[in-house]
């Protein structure tokens, strides 16, 4: 079943492109700082100390943003997310702040 496996993957691929590069693209219209990015399940926000990071996270949590925080960030698991979801969600986010 290798042919079936390997359109499978490259479907569920291009599926997890076009949410990271939807997302990256509203983030960057609407000035939402995100570490580099080239490729996975994860988009990380930039977040200036952990303190805010910690103040923020739970911000996003208020508003049922589910995040996961890491060290002077937090990561967006765009995997999670149907496309509709992620279109105007960096919007969202960078409202919050």
């Amino acid at each position: 079943h290798e042919e079936e496996y390997l359109n499978e993957l490259n479907q569920a691929k291009g599926m997890l492109k076009k949410r990271t590069d939807l997302f990256i693209r509203q983030a960057e219209e609407c000035g939402l700082k995100l570490y580099r990015f080239s490729d996975g399940f994860f988009v990380t926000m930039e977040m200036e100390n952990n303190e805010t990071r910690d103040a923020f996270h739970q911000k996003l949590i208020d508003h049922h943003i589910y995040t996961i925080k890491v060290n002077r960030g937090i990561r967006i698991g765009l995997c999670s997310l149907p496309l509709k979801t992620v279109d105007g969600l960096a919007k969202k986010i960078k409202e919050l702040m």
